[in-house]
């Protein structure tokens, strides 16, 4: 028998690591367990058969150990082993079946990592260790209490702070290290002034202050987060001038690493406990009740709702119902109603879900008409239908979330990644292109940050295409124009621009094709499509274009040709999803 150690503090996902030359040995006569088990290499092989415990590593090594150690390293293993042990009744080497063996969650290279830090041998530079299996071992430090093994991680992570800020910054969010966050920000945000080489017989000259670290700098430690921690970061890198270094970062570090909270209020929409408009009140035909989490009543035909779905069919079986005493004391009295069942979700999202199950029409989400209710609408049912497998609802709460983030093509792409809806991820990137600032929107705080970071660099590359104005204007000296990796500001300079440029883009979406290297074959023919813009741009609020010559941006004025090379730019600008 063997005792698994729980988690005690957050850890990350185990890595996968081969580790070399490691002895094995069979797992016994259980025929159950014929894959081999690997010994730890020295000085955790039990060389000099005075180990009395084992740990077991999540991918099948064993560590052989000594209780007294790692109780003077450790006060989790010290509160462990003061009270009695299991034994192991198949231990694999011959003379060690009264070694308990205790398997442990950690993968090997991580728990070797660590025991170096308990026993005094040669250990391993740490400086060399990525940061990825660097975190894996502080996170193990900390949750194990092993002050020597957490100082010394956390030492070589504070070491690669001024090369790797974000690399920091995401193993001590990750393990709420709220000193080491605070330090990796401040590095980040850095400005940093030096001095031009000087000639012989000349005083150098001072540089102009400029950021140690540029905005657009990413590490793939950061891709787990949330995207408003990333968000927040880059408004704070953004935002930080040489006036304010001198400033307390405290203050703007806890606002980067919380979530804002959700200060949004439902309009309108909140209805009175069983009084919640739905057509589910046929008591003659019903056979089952089923009551909200806020107590809103539905009679439902179960045969009905288990066509719908094979969730909803095997919860409301007989077997797992509650009966009679579960029907509300205002229901008129029947004895068809066999059943009542109470479910999670309230009255709001499981009428949109029965009307789904139903042969009848769609219903409306909402009937207030603003678009963050309707989509929070939106949500509950697609979760809801998700869960209970109604295909028909699934789609009919994703049509709602489309609509009612539309008018927010950023906060639509965060949906659609979360969803893995690539369809309408494409689409709503292409839109992001052309908003005129980056804006903060709640779907940020459970999307990842490497979504965020993919749809910045899609955008940015369109916009570095659109503002070059093609090869031949670089040709003929016009200077080159490159967009902000993230801001608040503007890339245009007129609103029209926008406009014109969002028709021009959805307009070669639809006149692309693809080789079979993938490469893109523009068919759009411009000279069609101009006629349209010039509509476009007089019903705008900035000044019409003319058919011959056109400026819709600050790198200048595009002719014809231009703007068949722009197309054939934006062509193959891809947003990875």
């Amino acid at each position: 028998m063997s005792t698994p150690i729980d988690s005690a503090a957050p850890t990350l996902a185990p890595s996968s690591p081969t580790i070399p030359n490691h002895e094995t040995a069979s797992l016994g006569n259980d025929q159950s367990k014929d894959s081999l088990v690997k010994i730890a290499p020295y000085p955790f092989d039990n060389v000099y058969s005075d180990a009395d415990v084992v740990l077991q590593t999540a991918d099948g090594t064993r560590f052989y150990l000594h209780k007294a150690v790692l109780r003077i390293a450790s006060a989790f293993f010290a509160d462990m082993f003061s009270l009695p042990q299991p034994l192991s009744p198949d231990s694999p080497v011959a003379g060690r079946a009264e070694i308990p063996t205790i398997p442990v969650t950690e993968d090997s290279e991580t728990f070797e990592r660590l025991l170096y830090t308990c026993y005094r041998v040669d250990r391993p530079e740490t400086s060399s260790i990525e940061a990825h299996t660097l975190a894996h071992v502080l996170s193990a430090a900390l949750k194990y209490q092993m002050p020597i093994g957490t100082a010394m991680m956390s030492k070589s992570l504070s070491s690669r702070i001024h090369m790797t800020p974000l690399d920091v910054f995401a193993v001590a969010y990750q393990l709420n290290l709220e000193d080491m966050v605070e330090e990796a920000v401040c590095e980040f945000t850095r400005w940093q002034s030096g001095h031009k080489a000087a000639s012989r017989g000349s005083k150098p000259t001072a540089e102009k202050p400029r950021r140690a670290h540029p905005l657009d700098e990413y590490s793939v430690g950061m891709d787990a987060l949330p995207a408003g921690v990333y968000y927040r970061l880059l408004q704070h890198h953004a935002a930080r001038t040489l006036e304010s270094l001198r400033s307390s970062t405290e203050a703007a570090v806890r606002r980067i690493v919380s979530r804002p909270r959700d200060t949004e209020k439902a309009r309108g929409t909140e209805m009175a406990i069983g009084r919640l408009p739905h057509p589910f009140y046929d008591t003659a035909h019903a056979d089952t009740v089923i009551r909200s989490s806020d107590n809103a009543v539905f009679y439902m035909n179960r045969s009905l709702l288990s066509f719908a779905s094979p969730v909803l069919a095997k919860s409301l079986s007989v077997s797992s119902t509650t009966t009679g005493s579960g029907a509300p004391e205002s229901a008129p009295a029947s004895p068809t109603f066999v059943a009542t069942h109470r479910f999670p979700e309230d009255g709001r999202t499981l009428s949109k879900l029965f009307q789904l199950s139903y042969p009848m029409p769609d219903p409306e989400l909402t009937e207030t008409g603003f678009a963050d209710t309707r989509l929070k609408d939106a949500l509950s049912v697609l979760a809801a239908a998700k869960k209970y497998e109604v295909a028909r609802a699934v789609a009919f709460a994703k049509r709602a979330c489309v609509e009612a983030a539309g008018a927010s093509p950023v906060r639509l792409y965060l949906l659609a990644t979360q969803y893995n809806w690539d369809d309408v991820a494409k689409y709503a990137a292409m839109r992001s292109v052309y908003e005129t600032s980056d804006a903060y929107y709640p779907e940020m705080e459970s999307a990842s940050a490497v979504a965020y970071r993919r749809l910045l660099v899609y955008c940015r590359k369109c916009r570095d295409v659109i503002l070059r104005g093609g090869d031949a204007a670089q040709e003929t000296g016009t200077p080159v124009v490159h967009s902000a990796y993230w801001s608040q500001s503007s890339w245009l300079r007129r609103p029209g621009e926008a406009k014109f440029w969002l028709a021009f883009h959805e307009r070669l979406s639809r006149c692309v094709d693809y080789d079979s290297e993938g490469e893109p074959y523009v068919y759009m023919d411009v000279e069609a499509f101009l006629p349209s813009v010039d509509r476009a741009a007089r019903a705008s609020s900035g000044p019409p274009h003319s058919p011959d010559v056109r400026s819709p941006s600050p790198a200048g004025c595009f002719n014809r040709q231009n703007l068949k090379e722009i197309a054939e730019g934006l062509a193959k600008v891809r947003v990875l999803v």
